[in-house]
């Protein structure tokens, strides 16, 4: 697939884990670092996050998550429930977002 996630696609994956935390980022100018802003914001799309975040909601909805096989130029990680009757799959050159598609097919098909 290989095409990055849509923001509304991030932020529904996100709200669909429940996430609890807020993400800000603080930015300023060098010329007047008082003048801040502040943008609320999901966590990136990265193994820490999605292992730390949304793999234990998986967990609880009865799957388990493994990285079944690696090729040169790409990875895949399974979904699946732990009684191997229900398989998701993330094929992608990333590992991260592999495993997000993955993730993010088990929050479509729990609708």
């Amino acid at each position: 697939m290989n095409k990055e996630p849509t923001a509304e696609q991030i932020k529904v994956f996100w709200e669909w884990v429940e996430l609890e935390h807020n993400w800000v980022n603080y930015k300023g100018c060098s010329r007047c670092p008082a003048h801040t802003y502040i943008q609320v914001c999901t966590p990136p799309i990265d193994l820490n996050n999605l292992f730390k975040y949304a793999a234990p909601k998986v967990f609880e909805l009865g799957y388990r998550v493994k990285m079944e096989s690696i090729c040169e130029s790409s990875f895949q990680f399974v979904v699946s429930k732990l009684d191997e009757s229900i398989y998701h799959y993330g094929h992608e050159i990333d590992p991260a977002l592999a495993l997000f598609r993955a993730l993010d097919e088990v929050r479509e098909a729990s609708k």
